[in-house]
This record gives structure tokens, sequence and C-alpha cells, in this order.
């Protein structure tokens, strides 16, 4: 394999990787997606049916909003370029989106970011990402929700994160950070609404289909799996799970599982390249201590591979 076929293995698998994950969003960002997922992680809405909670959502971005400051469209106060990340890349929130919920004689607002990643430790703990999320999502209020001291009119945050590929530990879990109140010395307690202003909710999927769990776990696992083929997901989702799945719905999934079906292709295909080209090296290393680079050359082996071998041994 050229080095110019195997850059473009690479490549290809990479784009096919980027458009499987752009689906995952478009998929995720269904409002009926949206609504389970909800009433399964977010306590506001344990209660509420999905038709209503599908009501309740409002303003819907995917990929859109900016993560770090100075990239976003939010007024920047102070010097021009204090709030301005150097050496950061464009990073973007990959569903955002506000909420309603009916309180008595109310419409209290929530904002929610959903977050899909294939590990829980990419060099670093998903959660402080998802507190730093919070964080933002929080300073974006200035002036849209709230402007000089009106911190009261600050609306309570929710960064869900949900892991595709999670360490086995953690594999068919949930976990929830939040704020919470502690008395150190003397009464000095204040009400819940006034600092439950953020929480951050990672859920672990599950490789394993027939372990038992939670319903959001077994939804979410069938959903983003990338070795279930399209009839097996629809039948599952639709029979077992109680998916109402439109057409739009249906050519999504099956979008996502071809995606997924040519990246595993492609990947495998690379791999099993690699390990040839791996294979091919460590026999000449060997025959170099017994032949020399004319002799392993008329053994078939290409020349220019062979000497640049023995040099690095040299």
């Amino acid at each position: 394999m050229t080095m110019r076929n195997s850059l473009a293995t690479d490549l290809d698998i990479i784009a096919g990787k980027e458009a499987y994950d752009k689906e995952v969003k478009t998929l995720l960002a269904n409002r009926q997606i949206l609504a389970i997922i909800l009433k399964a992680l977010v306590n506001e809405f344990k209660y509420m049916e999905i038709n209503e909670i599908i009501a309740c959502i409002e303003i819907l971005e995917v990929g859109e909003r900016k993560v770090h400051p100075g990239q976003s469209n939010e007024k920047i106060y102070g010097k021009a370029n204090e709030n301005n990340i150097i050496g950061e890349g464009t990073v973007t929130f990959d569903i955002i989106f506000d909420v309603y919920i009916p309180m008595k004689d109310d419409m209290v607002k929530m904002i929610i970011n959903i977050e899909a990643q294939r590990e829980n430790n990419p060099g670093y703990e998903l959660v402080t990402r998802g507190i730093y999320y919070t964080a933002r999502e929080i300073s974006f209020q200035y002036s849209r929700e709230f402007i000089n001291s009106e911190y009261n009119n600050i609306k309570k945050v929710y960064s869900i994160w949900i892991c595709v590929s999670p360490d086995k530990k953690r594999m068919n879990g949930i976990t929830e950070y939040f704020i919470k109140e502690k008395t150190v010395y003397h009464n000095t307690k204040v009400s819940k609404e006034v600092y439950d202003k953020l929480c951050v909710v990672m859920i672990y999927l599950k490789k394993d289909l027939d372990e038992e769990s939670e319903y959001i776990i077994d939804f979410l696992s069938v959903l983003l799996s990338e070795k279930i083929d399209y009839d097996r997901k629809t039948h599952i989702l639709e029979k077992d799970l109680g998916l109402t799945m439109t057409e739009e719905m249906k050519e999504e999934v099956n979008t996502m599982c071809n995606l997924s079906e040519h990246v595993y292709e492609s990947g495998v295909q690379n791999g099993i390249e690699k390990g040839i080209k791996t294979g091919i090296k460590t026999a000449i290393k060997r025959m170099l201590t017994k032949l020399s680079v004319d002799e392993i050359v008329e053994l078939g082996y290409e020349k220019q591979l062979v000497m640049s071998i023995a040099e690095d041994r040299n």
C-alpha cells in the first residue's frame, strides 16, 4: 500500500467519522428523542409526559453556538482581547436549546446542552469539561437573560454528556454533578432556587445490550450503536423500546447505520494493510541479521524499503 493510498484511506475514515458524528447530532436533536432524554435525566421533567415535554422545547441549535469566549456572538466587555483564548480552535456545543416548564402561574425557563462523546477520558475527565460548558451557558446569559446586577434572573443550565464507548468500569451508569448547600456554621440557609443553577449529567452506555439497565441507557445504547444494522435497530426501537419513528427519523437512522458500516469496513481494511506492512518490516529486520540488502531484494522485497530499514539499523 503506497503512502498516498494509506493517507487517502485515513482521510476517508476521518471524513466518514465526521459525517457519522454529524448524523448523530442530527438524530439526537429530534424533539421526541430530546424529550425522552429530558424525562429520564432532568429532574424537572420526570413527572411529565413525552408529548408535554416536546411542547416545552423552544429554540434549538445544533453545532452552531461557539463555546469559548470571543468566538461567539456574545458581547465582550473590557479590553478587546480580554476574553479570547489564544491557540484554541473553534469549538461548538453539539446541541443547545431552551425549555419552558409550566410551574403554577408561570413558565420557568432552563437551558439544556447535550453532548455525544465516544470516550469518557480523552486525555481529561469529561465531567470537568461539562462544568466548563455549564459555566459558559451561564455567562452567555448576560445581556440576554439579565443585565447589571440582576443575578436572580440567571436561568438554570444542564449539560448532559452521552459517552458511547466508556471505560469498562463506567459502562451502564449515570452520574449527576450539581451544587449542594452545606451549612458549616450557624443557620445561613437560602432557598434552593437561589443556588440550584447548574447540573452536569454523565450517562455511560453499554456494549452488552442484554445487560440489565435503566430504560434511557437501553434506548441510547441501541440508538447510537455502530454495530446494529438498520432493520434490527428500528425493530428494537419501535417494538421493544416504544419509539414512534417518523419517516424522517428512519432515514436519519439508516444514514447513520450506513456511515458506521463504511467507517468500520474502511478501518478494518486499513488495519489489515497496516498490519501486513508492519509484518514485512519485521521480516526484513530479521533477514538483515543474516543476509545482505541485495540478497533480500532478490527475494522480491522492495529495494527502497530494505535500504531504509538497513540504514535505520545502522
